[in-house]
């Protein structure tokens, strides 16, 4: 077979995929003038996976170009006599071939076993060809002429691709893990610190422009007259005006004071989560990664999402004062599915940092906040209790 000049320009198309079949192409074609371009390829492709794929073609191509040249050589038996293979198993053996070299590039050995299983059951010739016996060696990591034994020894394919699919596996957990080992903790303080930032002004503002919505509301519906006030959809009760002139009497420094302990408090139980988050999935889940990687996921997605919420119920609160009480209270409906679906990113990126899926992250997240639930409860309640008292006197003795 004579080199084709379209496999020579294939060699230096752009596609890593094009150039792959090239090779292999090459590798194949019996004829010297293919052993150039395919040595140029192995000292200069950009790629190191095709570099080695082009060696390992050259030497095929030289095996074929010179079947005798090398030592210690033995009389050979006669050839058996040749097997009837259709084309269309042929087409299937070579496809299946291919299919295993695609895969020993990718590094996944056990279904490159596989495809060579396949490619010989489609055609038995491949049995006696010098190519499918070096890429089997080569995937089976065995000498050429052991490849075909271990390949009929289930016992032999069995083993191999279990050991194959474990090294496999821990090898996606090491490169998983080492990347989610780089990022320091000065990348969660920072992270971390901008979500306390947020929760702290998100807590200063959101009872200041409460206030504000409701002193435009009972404004905009003492103007109205009786009738007027009775088609209203949504109505101020006395309860609400008295809690507005209440709020009215405290001043910025105790909600100041209220928006850093909202924070503080946020920002820790943000940590002890993450660390129940952290221990459910890498002791109880098996998970692979850190808490480092994790909290770096999920703190500037709560930061977002934070904000993003915050806007919505101003909008809502917004169309409420203004008169719209039926279009702000649709406004604050959808709110609730928001938050399930924000809980459900959160497991998904949970999920992620630590290698096992959206639906043990949904677990550990869900886990994490029993236990914590089941720990902090005696101690948030006296805590609630006292700052509650200490507020209602502030604001009394005002």
């Amino acid at each position: 077979m004579a080199v084709d000049k379209k496999l020579l320009n294939q060699l230096k198309d752009k596609d890593p995929k094009i150039r792959r079949k090239a090779i292999i192409a090459l590798a194949d074609c019996r004829d010297a003038a293919a052993l150039k371009p395919l040595a140029d390829i192995a000292r200069s492709d950009p790629d190191a996976r095709l570099r080695t794929l082009a060696d390992r073609a050259q030497q095929h191509l030289n095996s074929q170009l010179n079947p005798d040249d090398t030592d210690n050589q033995t009389p050979r038996a006669a050839p058996p006599p040749r097997l009837n293979v259709s084309d269309r198993d042929i087409a299937r053996g070579k496809a299946a071939m291919e299919e295993a070299l695609s895969y020993n590039i990718a590094g996944d050995t056990a279904k490159a076993t596989k495809s060579l299983i396949k490619a010989v059951s489609a055609n038995p010739r491949l049995k006696e060809d010098s190519y499918f016996l070096s890429l089997a060696g080569n995937i089976l990591s065995v000498p050429q002429d052991e490849a075909l034994h271990v390949l009929y020894d289930s016992g032999k394919v069995s083993d191999y691709i279990s050991s194959s699919n474990k090294a496999r596996v821990q090898k996606k957990r090491d490169d998983h893990y080492s990347k989610t080992d780089e990022l320091p903790w000065s990348a969660v303080w920072f992270d971390l610190g901008i979500f306390t930032a947020v929760t702290a002004v998100i807590t200063f503002l959101l009872p200041l422009v409460f206030v504000q919505m409701i002193g435009r509301t009972i404004e905009y519906q003492l103007s109205l007259t009786s009738e007027e006030l009775t088609q209203e959809s949504l109505v101020i009760s006395e309860e609400l005006a008295e809690f507005y002139d209440a709020m009215n009497t405290v001043g910025l420094p105790i909600f100041l004071v209220v928006a850093l302990a909202t924070a503080a408090s946020t920002a820790v139980s943000m940590l002890l989560q993450g660390g129940a988050i952290h221990l459910i999935a890498t002791k109880l889940l098996h998970g692979t990664g850190t808490m480092r990687y994790m909290l770096c996921q999920i703190l500037p997605y709560y930061s977002m999402t934070s904000l993003v919420l915050f806007v919505w119920l101003c909008i809502a609160m917004g169309l409420i004062a203004l008169g719209a009480g039926i279009i702000g209270l649709l406004c604050m409906a959808p709110m609730a599915l928001a938050s399930l679906v924000i809980v459900f990113k959160v497991a998904g990126k949970i999920g992620a940092a630590y290698d096992f899926g959206a639906g043990k992250g949904c677990l550990a997240f869900v886990g994490s906040a029993l236990l914590l639930g089941l720990i902090s409860s005696p101690v948030t309640l006296l805590v609630e209790n006292a700052f509650s008292s200490w507020l209602g006197t502030a604001i009394l003795s005002m």
